[in-house]
């Protein structure tokens, strides 16, 4: 009773960024225990980061804002850029060579966590921390790779995988790009609530269901036994 009461009593944005990020918590770990044990493939390891990311986000700036705790708010920022470089894997995909791929990759990882360190040197406040995180989501998660999981998913000829980049994608927008720009603009409303909270919930649906058409494809193609 004590914990509906504490919950209740919260301010809305802390209750809010709680909420989405137990949501992506919950999501973060159905995703491991299923889609990511069965295909450990890298673009996997790419939303399973952008998950676990998004949920430390979530929390720790909820978390700073309760206590109001600027190095909470910094290791939240921390969690957003570290999720959103994971999702660079999708476009860099383009690039045929590995280490060519792997050397962006940690060099994006590499300005976020340089971006924390001044934060932390020169004691970014509170709200600088939270800026810097959405900033670089909107760039790298949403305007980057979210953009163009969408794009390849329209170029694509197979229906489950359209479906995986076409989702997928869009789910990443709606969090990343959508609800981060709303909450820069206009502050954390109704429609970044909505965006926020739904997005990780749509991107694991969409990935069961896009499961679900390959397994179908799968019978549909095995020759029928014999009568």
């Amino acid at each position: 009773m004590s914990l509906l009461r504490f919950f209740s009593q919260l301010p809305n944005d802390v209750f809010w960024l709680w909420f989405s990020g137990l949501m992506y918590l919950a999501m973060t770990v159905v995703f491991l225990l299923g889609p990511f044990r069965r295909e450990r493939i890298e673009l996997m390891q790419g939303i399973l980061g952008f998950l676990a990311g998004m949920a430390s986000f979530h929390l720790l700036m909820g978390a700073s804002m309760y206590w109001t705790n600027t190095t909470l708010a910094i290791l939240a920022a921390f969690g957003a850029i570290t999720g959103s470089a994971f999702l660079l894997k999708f476009p860099l995909l383009v690039l045929p060579s590995l280490a060519v791929r792997k050397s962006l990759f940690y060099g994006a990882l590499a300005i976020g966590w340089l971006l924390m360190i001044w934060l932390l040197l020169f004691q970014g406040g509170l709200q600088t921390a939270m800026m810097t995180g959405a900033i670089y989501m909107i760039v790298v998660s949403g305007t980057i790779s979210g953009f163009y999981i969408v794009w390849k998913g329209f170029h694509l000829e197979d229906p489950a995988l359209k479906v995986k980049c076409i989702g997928g994608g869009c789910s990443i927008l709606s969090c990343c790009f959508l609800a981060h720009l709303i909450v820069l603009t206009v502050g954390l409303n109704v429609f970044a609530k909505t965006f926020i909270v739904l997005a990780p919930v749509a991107l694991i649906v969409v990935v069961y269901l896009a499961r679900m058409m390959e397994r179908q494809k799968m019978v549909a193609a095995s020759p029928s036994p014999s009568g």
